[in-house]
């Protein structure tokens, strides 16, 4: 939550209009909320089937291979997959994971970013008299 409150700091803070200010928060919230968990949640046509059918190689077939190249490394779906799986044990032997990047990190850089946005747009802002966001 303390990441959408930074991403609506800087919004508001440089908007020109308190409507935009709103709406950029909610828009962001929205996509990683619904709509990217949509996209990568079942880059695997067998994932929504049997979750541990979804550990097994995906059926040779471009498309799938350019989604879960593109899409898996941010999939948290894929990683808690993958986690769940070594931590049950059922984890084939030899599989290497989907993504490099772990979804912890993903998240930390996210709350990063939107910190710096959000300190970019407070220290943007002029208060001065007759100033625009005066």
């Amino acid at each position: 939550m303390m990441t959408f409150g930074l991403i609506a700091i800087g919004a508001s803070a440089r908007a020109r209009s308190e409507t935009v200010g709103l709406m950029v928060p909610t828009v962001v919230w929205l996509v990683l909320t619904f709509v990217w968990p949509a996209l990568t949640g079942n880059i695997l046509p067998t994932a929504a089937i049997n979750p541990i059918s979804a550990l097994a190689p995906a059926p040779q077939s471009t498309i799938f291979d350019l989604s879960a190249m593109l899409l898996g490394p941010f999939s948290l779906a894929e990683a808690y997959k993958y986690l769940g799986a070594e931590l049950m044990g059922y984890l084939p032997d030899g599989l290497p994971p989907r993504g490099p990047v772990p979804p912890l990190v993903v998240m930390m850089l996210f709350a990063a970013g939107s910190g710096l946005y959000a300190l970019r747009g407070c220290l943007k802002l002029d208060m001065t008299k007759g100033g625009p966001d005066a």
